[in-house]
């Protein structure tokens, strides 16, 4: 059972367990993960439940801007160990043991982030990443990590070929 810290304030339903035990699992045997559930059910929660599982050292979270805060504000609350955080702004420091950048700021730092082999990167609204000739697409796709979460409510937005980049960069 995935225990989360006693001041957070969650009930977790059936499915996200069934979903954190299943990413575990997937993770134990080498694989990376889609994480496709519905939108508004709980993939970031679900994402901190791994997190707290499998215990990595550096984590790189990329997200939309508008969402940045709300990930430092899930992972300051749920996640059991209490990481160095940075959120990157106009600068960033790579001195954090867990970042959190919008995929808009890839062209500005994806160089530096490039640089670290990171334990877990999560890529939130991965159907952001759908057109594999995008730089914020071959900015992720370049980047360097031990596992990957691919996190989406839209895996296929409008044409399948549309989930191949994400598939193909998993597999």
């Amino acid at each position: 059972e995935i225990l989360w810290p006693a001041s957070a304030d969650i009930d977790r339903l059936e499915f996200q367990n069934v979903a954190i035990r299943q990413m575990v699992y997937l993770h134990s045997i080498g694989k990376n993960i889609l994480l496709a559930d519905e939108m508004r059910v709980g993939k970031s929660i679900e994402i901190c439940g791994f997190i707290n599982a499998v215990k990595p050292k550096k984590i790189l979270i990329l997200c939309p801007n508008n969402l940045k805060y709300q990930w430092r504000d899930l992972v300051t609350s749920l996640l059991f160990d209490k990481y160095e955080m940075e959120v990157a702004g106009s600068s960033i420091f790579m001195f954090s043991d867990l970042v959190i950048i919008n995929y808009e700021a890839l062209k500005n730092f994806g160089d530096a982030l490039k640089s670290v082999e990171w334990d877990l990167i999560v890529a939130d609204e991965a159907h952001y990443l759908k057109n594999a000739n995008a730089l914020r697409s071959q900015m992720t796709y370049g980047l360097k990590g031990k596992c990957f979460i691919f996190a989406t409510g839209s895996p296929i937005m409008n044409y399948p070929y549309e989930i191949f980049p994400l598939v193909h960069k998993l597999a």
